[in-house]
């Protein structure tokens, strides 16, 4: 993720472009959730949809309060109140890796 005060730079895709040539010289997919911001780089940078996943944001913030409390923690116990009725889309998505043909010696 890259900080807000920095973002629209091109940071981005050079830090994917980073991860692509190791994923691409092992030959392995890369797959990300995806947030509505980041969608259309990830589809500029090859990247296709594979599903959505709805997240139940106050589902997730009353289970961090809740384990919070088991372990003792004194945290932020109005998380779920304040994510009332909220949820998220994310997008799954995968991109393959680029295969370079290797030239065949006559």
């Amino acid at each position: 993720m890259v900080h807000p005060n920095h973002q629209r730079k091109g940071i981005g895709a050079r830090l994917l472009e980073s991860a692509f040539a190791v994923a691409d010289g092992e030959t392995i997919p890369i797959f990300l959730t995806s947030s509505a911001e980041a969608f259309s780089l990830y589809t500029k940078m090859g990247f296709q949809e594979l599903g959505t996943w709805i997240i139940d944001n106050e589902k997730w913030a009353r289970r961090i309060v809740q384990r919070e409390d088991e372990l003792g923690i004194q945290g932020i116990k109005h998380l779920a109140e304040q994510f009332r009725g909220t949820s998220e889309r994310e997008e799954c998505m995968v991109r393959w890796p680029v295969v370079k043909s290797q030239a065949v010696e006559p």
